[in-house]
């Protein structure tokens, strides 16, 4: 993304992230996708994965504070681009109903 598009100040930090991925099974089973948080914003994160995710997509992502506790937050997959033998994806965070977006928001806030 082009710097000069960037609402918030990004932060490198590199965490694990944790969701559920819809990935294509015959059995329509979703599957909990791993993946590394390259860069974060209080809008939203730079994730690096083994896997492709549909743009638009809406995920739901665990993940852990500088305390140790897990936030939940929701986000929506805005751009996913393939390197050599992995995916990296920016998602942004949404303003969601029965999320931890607060207590996000309030991390991002401490980091910056």
């Amino acid at each position: 993304m082009n710097e000069e598009k960037r609402k918030e100040q990004r932060i490198e930090k590199s965490t694990q992230v944790h969701f559920s991925l819809q990935i294509t099974h015959a059995d329509g089973a979703n599957e909990k996708v791993t993946c590394n948080n390259l860069d974060m914003s209080k809008g939203g994160l730079r994730l690096q994965m083994g896997h492709s995710m549909a743009v638009g997509s809406i995920i739901e992502l665990a993940i852990e504070n500088d305390k140790g506790q897990m936030m939940l937050v929701y986000a929506e997959c805005r751009w996913c681009r393939q390197t050599s033998d992995e995916f990296l994806c920016g998602v942004e965070i949404l303003d969601a109903e029965n999320s931890d977006i607060q207590h996000w928001l309030e991390q991002m806030e401490a980091h910056s």
